[in-house]
This record gives C-alpha cells, structure tokens and sequence, in this order.
C-alpha cells in the first residue's frame, strides 16, 4: 500500500513539473517578418530598423486585376539594433516574430559601419533564422524594402529572396546567408561578400509625394509602399567588417567560379569565319569545380586556380560548312568558352588583388590550410600586403558535354 501512494505521489508531481505550451502564442497575434532592413542616419548615427512583414488580407491591384499580399512597412531609430527594434514592438500589439524571415538587407550606410555588431545579434537570437539571406543596398534598405512591384504576387522580402536564389543562373551574384557571411568575418585568410541589391522606382513614384512616409506614431513611422522593382546585379565586397566596393556583374560571375558556387549561366563567345563574318556560339553551362593550388616559390606564395567547366552547346556559327560539328569546330568551341571564363576570373581577381586590396577568394585560408604553422608564424598579420602582390594563376578547362550526331546545324527549310 505505501508503494502504491509512493508511486501516485511520484506522478502527481512528476505531472506538476511538466511545463507544457508557457510560451505559446496563438498564431493570429504575431506579426510575421519577412524583411529586415537596417541603415545608419549620417546625422545623428542612430540606427535606422525597417520590418516588412506579410499582412493576412489582399489588395486589388487594378492595372493588373490581381489580388496580391500587402506588405506592410514600419520602421524606427534607435541608438543601436536592439534599441530600435524594441520601438517597435512596443507600438505593435502583435508579437514580432522572425521565423518566416526572408533576407537582412544592409544600406551603404551601415555596410561601413555597423554590419558586424547588427549580424552578430543575429547570431545571438535564437528566434531569428541565420539562413536568411543578406543583400547590401547601394542606397538605403528602406527604398528597397518599401519599393513594390505590382505585377509580384510575393511580399518585397520573398521576392528579393527569390532572386537572390536565381542569380547564379544569371552569373550576376550568389546567395550568402548570415551564418555564412559571419562566418566568413570569423575565419582568418578570407573575405565575406554579400549580393548587390538596386531598387528601380517608376516616375509615378517619384512624383508622387502621398507615398513619402508621413504617418507618425510617436517613435515609429509607418511607410507607404511605391512602385517599382529590385535587381540583384553584382556582390559587395568586404574587408572585415568595412564594406569596400562592388563587384559587377563580370566580376561577380568570376568570383562564383573560384568559390565552387552553382553558377549556371548562358555563356557567349564571339568568333570570326574566314571571311571575317562575327557569328556567337552560346553556351548553358551545367558544370563547374575549381581548385586552389597554393606552392612557396622561392619562399614566395604561389596561387593556382584550376577551373574545369562542363556546358551544353546551344548554337553554333550560323556560315559552319557542315551539318555536324567537327572535332576542329568543337574543340574550337570548348577554347572559346574556356577564354570567355578565364576572362571572368581574371576580371575578379584583379578587381579583388589590385583594386579594394580584400582577399574574397580565400587565397590566405587555403595557404593556412597547407602551410598552419608558416601562416601563424610569418603570413597571417601581414597577409593584406602579401595578397596584392602575389603571383596567381589561372587554368580553365572547357568541355561541351551534348556532342555527337545531335548537335546539328539549324537550317530552315
């Protein structure tokens, strides 16, 4: 009998232990952020916070006749992150909540400033998603997170997301996530770099003042939406935490190969018959892997960038003679678009080593890899002057992997 109300005893306090749902919140009172834009006021060097978050209901658009999510738009000051943000929650009823969040779009302001201490909050808050991604804004983050395209059917914060996931088809950037961008500021011997984003608003928009933001509740601002659209076209890049220029698209494409990222775009190459007629070959290339070779020369660090690129003929010289291609016109083909990438990773590498002096590549990391105790010894404190003067390499290989009977000239009947 005393095991019996010992063992009752047990589950009734087990049971008072048990914590359940505390925190639960029912899902109607949370404002769900798609968007976080962050920019520097010049003036007072207040932090600038922009939330873009989905809204439950829909709007018709009447130049088009759809209905489409409203984005909503609500931004503050503060002196630092978290002073802002607490801002505004304290004038939302609704409980901000991060888990939907789609990217952190930077202003140029902040770039250069206060991007370190901003991403590494991030780090530290477990209820924001460290997969977003990061895009840096040549302007301000608020005209990018208040610029909306009517014919989306996507909030501002899905849909520069979204394009940021398609830019390696399009060589112009690729997607860098916060943990991937704070990782890169924490590892000695490589630079982080982020996706350019620009924002294009139409002349409506410009000229219509009752777009400006000027309803006010007390310490935050509510922004009206104008029209218009965004582009990922090109990377900014970084030393440490200090932004330091931009990579264009070429160069972007470039830096995409070094670093083994899914770039697929359509490559052309322009060629001349004999009798001097210009004709492209396109390219889509489906393929690529490279390889950092670091060797010490004379005790001087070598650098050796192998590439090797596997693409599908699209189209071919329009004046070729021949219905198939030939071993001499294919392999023609595959130098071609050999040149055409060893130019783009030229292009970045001289931008990256000669122009903003940053080492994005991650040229020092792999020598540190190969050489640890020459690294900490002689290279790593003064590795930004070794890197602008370093000897690279670059090889590429090409290889057109749709060849045979069915690779055909077009001809028209």
């Amino acid at each position: 009998m005393k095991k019996r109300t010992a063992l009752i005893f047990l589950l009734i306090l087990s049971l008072l232990l048990l914590t359940g749902c505390w925190d639960y919140t029912d899902y109607d009172d949370l404002a769900l952020i798609s968007a976080i834009g962050i920019d520097l006021d010049k003036n007072t060097n207040e932090v600038i916070v922009t939330l873009q978050n989905y809204v439950p209901s829909t709007v018709s658009q009447q130049s088009s006749g759809k209905s489409i999510p409203i984005s909503g738009a609500v931004k503050a000051k503060g002196a630092t992150f978290t002073e802002a943000l607490s801002k505004i929650q304290q004038a939302r009823r609704k409980k901000l909540f991060y888990a939907y969040l789609n990217v952190v779009v930077v202003g140029k302001n902040a770039s250069r400033k206060i991007i370190t201490d901003t991403l590494r909050y991030f780090e530290r808050s477990p209820n924001i998603r460290t997969t977003a991604y990061v895009a840096i804004a040549k302007g301000t983050a608020e005209d990018v997170l208040t610029t909306m395209d009517p014919n989306v059917s996507v909030t501002i914060g899905q849909d520069i997301h979204g394009m940021i996931d398609q830019s390696p088809a399009a060589g112009s950037a690729f997607p860098v996530s916060i943990e991937d961008f704070n990782e890169k500021l924490a590892i000695s011997g490589i630079e982080p770099v982020a996706p350019l984003v620009t924002v294009k608003q139409t002349s409506k928009s410009k000229t219509d003042k009752s777009s400006e933001s000027t309803e006010d509740d007390g310490p935050i601002k509510f922004s009206k939406l104008k029209e218009g659209y965004q582009k990922i076209n090109g990377m900014a890049a970084f030393k440490g935490e200090n932004l330091v220029g931009w990579l264009n698209v070429k160069e972007s494409t470039g830096l995409g190969w070094i670093l083994n990222k899914e770039m697929s775009p359509y490559e052309e190459v322009k060629t001349f018959s004999k009798n001097r007629i210009q004709n492209t070959i396109a390219f889509s290339v489906s393929k690529s892997k490279s390889n950092i070779k670091v060797e010490l020369v004379n005790n001087k660090p070598v650098i050796t960038v192998d590439t090797h690129i596997e693409a599908n003929l699209r189209k071919f010289a329009r004046d070729m003679k021949v219905d198939y291609l030939t071993p001499d016109a294919l392999t023609s083909a595959e130098n071609g678009l050999a040149d055409k990438v060893k130019s783009e990773i030229k292009a970045a590498i001289k931008k990256g080593q000669k122009n903003l002096k940053t080492d994005i590549f991650g040229f020092g990391f792999a020598f540190y890899r190969k050489y640890p105790s020459l690294w900490h010894s002689q290279y790593e404190k003064k590795w930004e002057d070794t890197f602008a003067d370093i000897q690279i390499n670059v090889n590429v290989e090409a290889k057109i992997i749709n060849t045979g009977d069915s690779v055909k000239k077009f001809v028209p009947k």
